[in-house]
């Protein structure tokens, strides 16, 4: 197996050393109200510094996530943070905007730029764009496939980081607006409700299924590590900034074992899904397979089954039997049929031979199976594991010379004296003290000790200070290694200098059909097809040609290499332009609109998209007419029909029990959450399917 990168969350310092400690080469995290986590402690640029060198002690990167939008007024501040935390020392930086992507590289070039999986680039035309804008690095949306990650890998330079263990999203990378427009808080801004872990109910024709319906399960990749690393990715992501700092030292742990000697054992995938897991899967990467989960929250690890309750007035005997070594406090989830009837925490657990008896208020059945979801004293083993960094050192005391004591790592020393030593009347002391002092550090792990005291007179307290001197100047030694050019901050012109004058919202009157007929007089004509057939492309330019109109196909946010030569194909020979949805459509040499799914936030924004390609009009998804208002454009800023969530996995397959050959959709579905909100699924077929809900 080639060497990968193993990049870990870090949601507080807690996670972080965790991540360290258990074999991370590099970390990613945020600061408050610049990231995708917004929800958590997390850190700021306060304690940032204090993270960068830790991790940099240890030769860990680390990565900070600023992958939200932002509005033109909060460009300057995410701007700022950059450069503060370029000087605090920080490695790359993970970007969704590309408004700021743009003002990153326009004014420093030097910076690293890592483009966040919320960009949803997932095809090598995605890929070429974001080359063009600068990135060198690429996080694939979860829902690439093998065949897509290998014509990215052969055809491009840019680095390729993949997601391999974590939660999935059910709608397609950045491309879900549920949260937005239903209580005002977008998932591309940070502040994700997780609507989609709530019950729905989908309805098809004969066809009422109720549950958690679009509750993905979580991705784990440890059986594809090899394809992996024989794709070309660089770089392996553990998804979890908001999980806690145990399953952080877990997944790390079992994922650097798989790395390091190719293989795992069925007891570390046992302590995987102990970690935390909601069944998993390898989601989309070998096709479009099962990812919904039939248990929310934790699944935990199944370790047994109940065979006896004993139902009293207030509290319930429960027995369970099982191998697992159940001892203090656990947490269990019971599931039956299927369902989860109860999650209770266990502190009176009795052994009796291979049967387990807890009490309990919860009422269980006989026959529901047991998962832990939490084992205290594992985790507590978990986390008492510490890294440090191994030094030789040499102490040499002579007569009326200062004493010395030099530290070596990794081909670096330092040295610090101390005072005149004196020859020594009674018992020196033992190179064993003197290694008990030396081991006084969190960092440092004294591995060879060269101790010559040659019969001189030294105190604890001398060992003490020389050893607080040399492991200090050793640490600065081995951060100065990890510096970077100072950033000066750049104060942004007035947008209206940088980017016109005034607001320029022309007029742009257009027409949007999904179907050939409705084909109507308009001076330009959207075809938001529901079923990709070259006869109705080639219909509708004819027809354009003849009233001379203006014709557009609405292309999906989600497209396979076969999906863009299809659609190339079909667009050959033709004066039919596109709205683009997604960056691969940048690569068309035609007209284009710029599509809802874009995510346009900035006037930055729109001017980068403008220069990679002259934009007839743009349509946005999650502003509002304030915003833009407020938006410096030459172009018409369009909006359209609102669109809740994007799903690649198939909704009737997971819903009504069909496949591809035997197919059920049906234009009237429907998805109801239980607030009685109803959505209804509408699908774009080119080669393959894209599912939207919709109003």
């Amino acid at each position: 197996m080639k060497k990968m990168e193993l990049l870990a969350p870090a949601g507080n310092m807690e996670s972080l050393k965790a991540a360290v400690y258990n074999g991370a080469n590099a970390v990613y995290l945020g600061v408050k109200e610049f990231n995708a986590r917004n929800n958590i402690d997390g850190f700021s640029l306060d304690n940032l510094s204090q993270a960068v060198d830790f991790a940099h002690l240890y030769n860990v990167k680390v990565y900070l996530a600023l992958n939200i939008l932002f509005k033109d007024s909060e460009l300057q501040s995410a701007l700022d943070v950059v450069v503060k935390s370029n000087n605090i020392g920080v490695d790359a930086f993970i970007v969704q905007d590309l408004g700021l992507a743009y003002l990153i590289k326009k004014y420093y070039p030097s910076v690293e730029l890592h483009a966040s999986t919320q960009i949803a680039v997932h095809n090598l035309e995605g890929v070429r764009v974001l080359e063009r804008l600068g990135f060198t690095r690429v996080v694939l949306a979860r829902e690439t496939s093998i065949v897509e990650i290998e014509r990215i890998s052969k055809n491009s330079n840019t680095e390729i980081e993949f997601f391999v263990q974590g939660a999935l999203c059910v709608s397609f990378s950045g491309n879900c607006y549920m949260c937005s427009h239903l209580v005002n808080k977008s998932g591309n801004r940070g502040v994700c409700q997780q609507f989609c872990r709530l019950p729905y109910i989908f309805e098809s024709e004969n066809v009422k299924k109720s549950g958690f319906l679009l509750s993905a399960k979580d991705i784990c990749m440890l059986d594809n590590l090899n394809t992996l690393s024989n794709l070309g990715v660089v770089s392996l992501k553990i998804e979890g900034r908001a999980r806690r700092p145990f399953y952080v030292a877990q997944a790390c742990k079992i994922y650097r074992e798989m790395l390091d000697k190719n293989k795992y054992s069925s007891r570390d995938y046992n302590l995987l899904q102990l970690a935390f897991n909601r069944e998993y899967t390898p989601a989309y990467f070998n096709g479009n397979g099962g990812i919904i989960s039939q248990i929310q929250g934790n699944n935990g690890l199944e370790i047994g089954v109940v065979t006896k309750v004993n139902n009293g007035r207030k509290f319930n005997e429960i027995f369970i039997k099982s191998n697992y070594n159940l001892k203090g406090k656990c947490g269990l989830k019971f599931v039956y049929n299927n369902q989860e009837i109860a999650s209770i925490g266990a502190h009176d657990i009795q052994k009796m031979g291979a049967i387990y008896r807890i009490t309990t208020t919860s009422k269980i059945k006989v026959g529901s199976k047991v998962h832990i979801i939490q084992d205290d004293a594992l985790e507590e083993d978990v986390l008492k594991v510490v890294k440090k960094l191994p030094i030789v050192v040499d102490l040499v005391a002579n007569e009326n010379e200062p004493i010395v004591l030099c530290a070596k790592f990794s081909g670096i020393e330092v040295c610090a004296k101390g005072e005149v030593c004196k020859k020594a009347k009674t018992i020196t002391m033992s190179s064993e003290q003197v290694l008990k002092q030396l081991k006084r550090s969190e960092v440092f792990e004294v591995k060879n000790l060269n101790c010559k005291l040659n019969d001189c007179y030294v105190l604890n307290s001398t060992i003490n200070k020389l050893r607080n001197d040399a492991y200090n100047k050793l640490q600065q030694a081995i951060l100065e290694q990890h510096k970077k050019a100072t950033l000066n901050r750049v104060e942004l012109a007035k947008l209206e200098d940088v980017l016109s004058n005034e607001n320029l919202h022309h007029e742009f009157n257009f027409k949007i059909i999904d179907n050939l007929k409705n084909l109507t007089i308009a001076e330009n004509i959207i075809f938001d097809y529901n079923m990709f057939k070259v006869d109705d492309i080639k219909k509708l330019d004819k027809y354009c040609k003849q009233h001379n109109i203006n014709g557009y196909i609405d292309l999906p946010n989600f497209a396979t290499g076969k999906d863009i030569e299809l659609i190339k194909q079909a667009l050959s020979d033709t004066q039919l332009s596109v709205v683009a949805n997604n960056l691969y459509a940048l690569e068309f040499d035609c007209k284009i609109i710029g599509g809802q799914f874009l995510n346009i936030y900035n006037s930055f924004t729109l001017k980068i998209l403008n220069d990679l390609h002259n934009m007839q009009a743009v349509f946005v998804e999650e502003l509002s007419d304030a915003d833009i208002n407020a938006l410096h454009s030459n172009v018409p800023i369009l909006k359209r029909e609102k669109v809740y969530m994007t799903l690649l996995h198939c909704p009737f397959k997971q819903n009504v029990g069909c496949d591809c050959v035997d197919c059920k959709y049906c234009d009237n579905a429907t998805f109801t959450i239980n607030s009685g909100k109803r959505f209804k699924i509408k699908r774009k077929k080119t080669v393959g399917c894209v599912f939207t809900l919709k109003d």
